[in-house]
């Protein structure tokens, strides 16, 4: 995915997730109500768990930028399997010791 279109698919991202979070508090005019609707309807969770990976994306292209440069595509590659391994391992460590993550410990 490019560049320009990873910045069109966010700021989309971030225009439906203001959309939905507009539509929550102008209809529900309170913040209880408004939160209730946004954690239980599935329109906006889904809108929202897909601004949640979009603004995900972006901070990973950004930090790739800040602190990599530009790179050729065998190492774009490399560094997407390799990130793609540290979330996988990262998950399964959370599975695995989920007693142990606690505030206190993750900070």
């Amino acid at each position: 995915m490019s560049w320009m279109s990873s910045r069109r698919y966010i700021l989309l991202s971030l225009l439906g997730a203001a959309a939905v979070v507009w539509h929550a508090f102008s209809t529900r005019e309170q913040f209880f109500p408004s939160m209730v609707y946004l954690s239980s309807s599935k329109f906006s969770l889904a809108v929202l768990g897909n601004m949640a990976f979009a603004v995900a994306l972006g901070t990973y292209k950004l930090l790739l930028r800040v602190f990599l440069g530009r790179l050729r595509d065998s190492e774009v590659e490399r560094v997407n399997d390799k990130v793609g391994q540290a979330v996988v391992e990262t998950c399964l460590a959370m599975t695995i010791f989920r007693e142990d993550f606690t505030a206190s410990f993750l900070t």
